[in-house]
C-alpha cells in the first residue's frame, strides 16, 4: 500500500507589521527628511504611494516578487524563505541586496533576485544593468552565498532560475536569452517539476433550465462532472486536481453546450486540450510546471480581487496549494506524470 503524502506549504509567520514596520519606516524617513511634525511623514507616504501605484513596472515587479515567495512556499525542497532586502544595512561596498534568502532542506543557502520579464516580443532577451548585476554579486560574495536570478517570462508564464555566470555582459547591460535560461534552469533544486496527464480534460455543468431564450441559458446547475480522456473522474482528490489543471494549466480551453438526451438537460462543457499536437503519440501531454500552475492560480486570485476594486487580496500559501501528492501518485482515472528536469551539465 502506497501512502498519500500531500506537501504542506511553508507557513507565513505572523509579524506585527503595524507596530514595528511602520515605526521603522517613520524613524528612517525622519532621519533622512528631518520632519518638523508627523503630518509631513503622512504627506510623504501618500505622495510616494501615489507615484508607485501609477508605475506599472514597479507595481508588476513587486507583485512578481510576492508571487515568487508563494511559489517557493509550495515547492517541496524549500525549508525557509526570508525577505533579504528589508531593514537597514551598513557597508562601504557597492552592493545591491537580493530579494530573498532561501534555505533548502539539504541546508544549502541561496540568494535570489527576482525579475519580471514582459515584452511585446515573446522571446526577447532579458536585460538588466551591468552595474546592478555586479553589485548583487558583491553582496553574495560578502555573504559567501550563491546568487541566482529568478526570471518570470510572463508571455510564456514560466519561471527560470539561473546562475549569474550565464549572463552575457556588454558595456552597459547583462543579458540572457530564453534558450540559455531554459537549458540552465535550476528551478528543480527548489522542488519544481513538470506535470503531464491525459487529454482532454473536461468540466461538465449539467443545467436544469428555468427558461430558454435564443440569447441566454437560464437555469440552475444540477450536476458537476469532470472527465479525463473521456473517462468520468469519481475520486475527490483527482477531481480537485483536474479542476486545477483546467483552470491553471497551460492547455487551451474551449466552451460549448451539448444536449443530454437521457435527462433532456443541456450541459455546459469546458474542454481543455494541449495547444500543440503529439507527433509521437505518447500517452501524456505536458500541462506545465508546478511553479507555473501556482503562479497562474496566484494571478487568477489577484485579478479577481482587483476587478472587485481590492488591490491587495489576502492570500496564504495554503490557498495557492494544488495539493499534489508528493509520493509519486499515479492516479486511477486522472493519470499523472512528473518530470524533474535538471540544468544542462
Amino acid at each position: 500500500m502506497i501512502l498519500s503524502v500531500i506537501m504542506k506549504p511553508i507557513n507565513k509567520l505572523n509579524r506585527n507589521i503595524a507596530k514595528y514596520d511602520i515605526y521603522e519606516l517613520y524613524s528612517s524617513l525622519a532621519e533622512e527628511n528631518n520632519f518638523s511634525n508627523d503630518s509631513e511623514f503622512i504627506d510623504l507616504i501618500k505622495k510616494s504611494l501615489e507615484q508607485n501605484i501609477k508605475s506599472k513596472i514597479f507595481k508588476y515587479g513587486k507583485q512578481t516578487e510576492k508571487m515568487f515567495a508563494y511559489v517557493l512556499s509550495n515547492l517541496s525542497e524549500c525549508e525557509l524563505i526570508k525577505k533579504e532586502d528589508a531593514g537597514e544595512i551598513y557597508s562601504n561596498n557597492e552592493v545591491v541586496i537580493p530579494d530573498f534568502r532561501i534555505i533548502l532542506k539539504n541546508r544549502e543557502q541561496l540568494l535570489i533576485e527576482v525579475k519580471n520579464h514582459h515584452s511585446k516580443i515573446k522571446l526577447k532577451d532579458f536585460y538588466l544593468r551591468k552595474t546592478e548585476l555586479q553589485e548583487l554579486k558583491n553582496y553574495s560574495n560578502l555573504m559567501h552565498t550563491n546568487l541566482k536570478i529568478a526570471i518570470f517570462w510572463s508571455n510564456m508564464r514560466m519561471w527560470t532560475l539561473v546562475d549569474t555566470k550565464f549572463f552575457i555582459e556588454d558595456n552597459k547591460y547583462a543579458s540572457i536569452n530564453i534558450e540559455t535560461a531554459i537549458l540552465n534552469n535550476e528551478m528543480s533544486i527548489l522542488g519544481d517539476y513538470w506535470l503531464a496527464t491525459n487529454p482532454p480534460l473536461e468540466l461538465k455543468l449539467q443545467v436544469k433550465e428555468n427558461e430558454l431564450s435564443p440569447k441566454c441559458l437560464n437555469g440552475v446547475i444540477d450536476k458537476v462532472e469532470l472527465y479525463s480522456n473521456g473517462n468520468l473522474i469519481t475520486d475527490k482528490y483527482e477531481q480537485n486536481l483536474a479542476f486545477n489543471f483546467i483552470l491553471f494549466g497551460n492547455w487551451q480551453a474551449k466552451q460549448y453546450i451539448e444536449f443530454n438526451e437521457q435527462t433532456g438537460e443541456r450541459v455546459i462543457v469546458t474542454e481543455s486540450n494541449p495547444i500543440k499536437g503529439n507527433e509521437e503519440e505518447q500517452p501524456f501531454y505536458m500541462i506545465g510546471t508546478l511553479s507555473s500552475l501556482i503562479s497562474n492560480k496566484y494571478k487568477y486570485i489577484v485579478n479577481y480581487y482587483q476587478s472587485s476594486n481590492s488591490n491587495f487580496p489576502k492570500i496564504t500559501p495554503e490557498k495557492l496549494s494544488l495539493d499534489i501528492d508528493e509520493n509519486n501518485y499515479i492516479g486511477k482515472i486522472l493519470h499523472i506524470w512528473r518530470f524533474k528536469v535538471n540544468k544542462n551539465m
